[in-house]
């Protein structure tokens, strides 16, 4: 088991690493226990076509939609690759700006005087350009296509850029 787990470690070792930076040790690969085990193990060897669609925020969202589970979302405003193009004049506030195929990253806009057009496009066209998921081992944002997505940020009862939200994990 050890010489199992420590193969796959070296195998995916940015992943290992960035793991063991974060928990303070190298996951277990062949016998996962602990939740964040299991992601790891997760991201790294299932390849179940839906881990796809879940990483593809605009295909996830039409997908839901069409099988009418009435769970309701933010209106998008705009969404394309040509970040160049974004009609950040005309956007109704407040908006949320986030990549299409991507994780953990978001531009709140509440004020429009407050804006930085050109950094703005900046960050986007970095987001748009590299591709997420190859370095840290999640296949499943590969296939996602590129593209930014600003949408409708809804209100919240405190002073954070995100609502209240609930959040499905399933194993």
């Amino acid at each position: 088991i050890k010489a199992a787990n420590l193969f796959i470690a070296l195998m995916c070792w940015r992943n290992t690493r960035r793991y063991f930076k974060a928990i303070g040790q190298a996951p277990n690969h062949i016998d996962p226990r602990s939740y964040s085990e299991k992601m790891q193990c997760r991201k790294l060897f299932d390849r179940n076509p839906f881990l796809q669609l879940c990483c593809d925020k605009l295909a996830s969202r039409a997908h839901f939609e069409q099988e009418n589970y009435g769970i309701k979302f933010p209106e998008i405003y705009w969404t394309g690759d040509d970040v160049d193009r974004t009609p950040f004049d005309i956007l109704p506030l407040p908006y949320i700006i986030k990549p299409n195929g991507r994780s953990g990253v978001h531009i709140a806009v509440k004020d429009r005087d407050a804006i930085d057009k050109s950094e703005i496009r900046a960050v986007c066209h970095r987001w748009l350009k590299s591709p997420y998921g190859r370095a840290n081992g999640e296949w499943g944002y590969l296939a996602a296509p590129r593209k930014i997505i600003i949408e409708e940020l809804l209100p919240s009862e405190t002073d954070v850029p995100f609502p209240d939200a609930s959040k499905f994990i399933v194993i």
